[in-house]
């Protein structure tokens, strides 16, 4: 495995408006990914809350790898959340039909 590049992972913020993370950070794998999101998001949530101005509880990390494709997302607000694409849609066709 000498000489293969680590996957790049980027760490979008999102809450219909983003801040785009175009560099990116390389990890070993998804798990590592994840990791580094949930670090965020608290440090969001806990030392940054007034940063900017912004309200960062309804704020998402949202993941991807370096293809553009969403791997998961971690809430910043108080309980963060980790929603992989698949369960975000899910979520968001169950309350369409709701409503």
């Amino acid at each position: 495995m000498i000489g293969d590049a680590m996957p790049r992972y980027h760490f979008h913020l999102w809450d219909g408006q983003r801040i785009v993370d175009p560099t990116g950070t390389e990890l070993c794998d998804a798990a590592a990914a994840e990791l580094h999101a949930c670090k965020l998001a608290e440090n969001l949530r806990t030392i940054k809350r007034d940063l900017h101005g912004r309200e960062w509880s309804r704020w998402m990390v949202r993941v991807t790898d370096d293809r553009g494709h969403e791997v998961f997302r971690v809430a910043v607000g108080e309980h963060p959340d980790r929603t992989s694409p698949a369960n975000h849609n899910q979520e968001m066709s169950a309350a369409a039909t709701e409503g």
